[in-house]
């Protein structure tokens, strides 16, 4: 990574001249074609533009908090562990406040609630290929256990704080994961994947990334799109992951249910506000469901 200083990410201006300045950071040539993908107001800047005959994304972190997981996403880019389920790195930078990568682009994944059963089940396949690995350093970390007091107050507002309560004790008492340590996504919903030129799917934005069992980023999935209005074939796609990553599905669901409980009760309560009625009732419904068992 190549290093300079000054930001710029955030300030105003048109996408044109915001490219042309972070190509020249980025050693890349003369822009064309260019819009933005994101403002900058996640944290991040992303712009899609042409570069020559190459169509790029590139991606301009600048707020403070998330410095730290930036460079991280463009270490991991650039280390060749993720080559196969990541788009391709063409450059990277960073300075004093700033952190930018471009990337290959690809296309855009059709919105969860059009996803086809097929393309469900290679989204299973392409994660079981990210979990079968296990990066050696000490660049990812694995993430801390949450606590699940701030559930409460949210799960009440909709009727389920007895489940919640059932469900923080299941969890209490769950044996840690028997499952190898494996390189997590963390942010694996099908906003964040793309496809490459023959079709395969691709994972962007990995600024979460981190080390764990895996499970959480399957469940994951599941429950945005769910959240979103799809039905993901759960059974079939847990068969598949299954396959792919030579666990028994039997021994698979007890650590999958014990996954999906920790996101409903430490991730969600903050987000469920922001859904329909029908995607909070769906989110209930899981929880009441995983807590009974």
């Amino acid at each position: 990574m190549n290093a300079d200083s000054g930001g710029g990410a955030g300030r105003p201006g048109d996408a044109a001249s915001l490219a042309a300045r972070w190509c020249g950071r980025l050693g890349l040539g003369e822009p064309s074609g260019v819009h933005r993908l994101t403002d900058g107001s996640s944290g991040s800047l992303v712009l899609a533009l042409r570069d020559g005959g190459n169509q790029l994304v590139i991606k301009v972190t600048t707020d403070p908090e998330r410095l730290r997981r930036a460079a991280l996403e463009a270490q991991l880019l650039s280390s060749g562990e993720i080559s196969d389920v990541a788009p391709e790195l063409v450059a990277s930078a960073q300075g004093t406040g700033w952190v930018a990568v471009a990337t290959r682009r690809g296309r855009p994944l059709a919105p969860a609630t059009q996803l086809t059963r097929e393309t469900w089940l290679s989204l299973a396949t392409s994660l079981a290929a990210l979990h079968r690995r296990a990066p050696e350093g000490d660049l990812l970390q694995r993430q801390p256990v949450p606590v699940a007091a701030s559930a409460h107050g949210a799960w009440k507002a909709m009727g389920a704080e007895d489940a919640a309560d059932r469900g923080i004790r299941r969890l209490a008492d769950a044996p840690t994961s028997a499952l190898p340590v494996v390189l997590v996504h963390g942010d694996s919903h099908v906003g964040n994947i793309i496809h490459d030129h023959d079709g395969a799917p691709l994972w962007i934005d990995w600024q979460e990334a981190h080390l764990g069992d895996g499970l959480a980023d399957l469940v994951f999935l599941w429950q945005r799109g769910e959240f979103a209005g799809a039905r993901p074939p759960r059974v079939e796609m847990t068969a598949r992951y299954a396959q792919q990553r030579s666990i028994h599905p039997d021994q698979l669901q007890e650590r999958l249910d014990l996954a999906e409980l920790r996101l409903l009760l430490h991730s969600w309560p903050p987000f469920l506000e922001h859904g329909s009625p029908m995607a909070r009732e769906t989110m209930r419904r899981r929880l009441v469901a995983l807590s009974s068992r």
